[in-house]
């Protein structure tokens, strides 16, 4: 029986310090995105978090940094 998931893929697929940053990243950006195309406003410090954190995503991905990969198997 394939997974929910869709594919039937790898059991033991790696998480990696990689995936950890666009995982908590991308739905900040996503409500960015979406709150911008819906003329809302998005607070200040809400803004500043979500700019923060996707830099640091991409810093993270970009460096290939994997400083937590030891601590999420």
């Amino acid at each position: 029986v394939d997974t929910i998931s869709g594919g039937g893929g790898d059991d033991d697929y790696d998480y990696k310090t990689k995936d950890l940053a666009v995982d908590l990243a991308s739905p900040l950006v996503a409500y960015k995105l979406v709150s911008s195309v819906l003329n809302q406003e998005v607070p200040p410090w809400l803004d500043a978090i979500i700019l923060l954190s996707a830099l640091g995503a991409a810093w993270v991905v970009f460096t290939d940094n994997g400083a937590l990969d030891g601590n999420l198997q």
